[in-house]
């Protein structure tokens, strides 16, 4: 596979990956709103698209839970975890895992925070080699210097860092997908 390829995202190879958008952490995050919205994107476009879809929730005895205007978007109930590390925890991993046995070996990643769950998430996947991409608009930290900080880690770590509509135009490739228009709205 060549590097471009590496960079491009695929439906058919990709799991959509919503991390910790929980009550009470949310509204301390830098850019809560548009990292929210933008979750609330990419779980709508795994629903349009057929993708699998992991959200997950941090302690959320504590944190509470995942924010209404993504929870209203879920078929599932978000998996609770105690790990920073998504891939850390054994559900999801199994989850992941078998994902991946069905052929799919691609994550995209959004959540917070950026610099602490995202970060140990990313390099987490990659080091199990998978293909990360992390929406960087669909991530936030409490400061915007933390946020810097992890999309230096997430490059570091080999992940594509890219955004919400970009990955999403990726995903359709192109106005001939059945799905472009529901997608495109998406956007708008």
């Amino acid at each position: 596979m060549t590097a471009m390829n590496e960079l491009r995202l695929e439906a058919s190879r990709t799991v959509v990956l919503i991390i910790d958008f929980q009550e009470r952490l949310l509204p301390a995050m830098a850019h809560a709103e548009a990292s929210l919205n933008n979750a609330g994107r990419l779980a709508d476009a795994a629903r349009e698209l057929g993708l699998p879809l992991l959200v997950t929730e941090q302690y959320p005895k504590g944190i509470g839970p995942t924010v209404a205007a993504l929870r209203d978007k879920l078929s599932a109930t978000p998996l609770d975890k105690l790990e920073f590390s998504v891939a850390q925890n054994p559900r999801a991993a199994a989850l992941l895992a078998g994902w991946r046995h069905a052929g799919r070996d691609t994550v995209l990643v959004a959540g917070i925070e950026a610099h602490v769950c995202v970060w140990q998430t990313v390099a987490d996947l990659r080091a199990a080699g998978w293909r990360v991409h992390v929406a960087a608009d669909a991530t936030s930290s409490r400061t915007v210097e933390n946020w810097n900080t992890a999309k230096g880690l997430w490059q570091a770590a080999g992940a594509v860092v890219t955004s919400t509509e970009a990955a999403l135009f990726d995903l359709v490739r192109g106005a001939q997908h059945p799905n472009f228009k529901a997608i495109s709205k998406l956007i708008k």
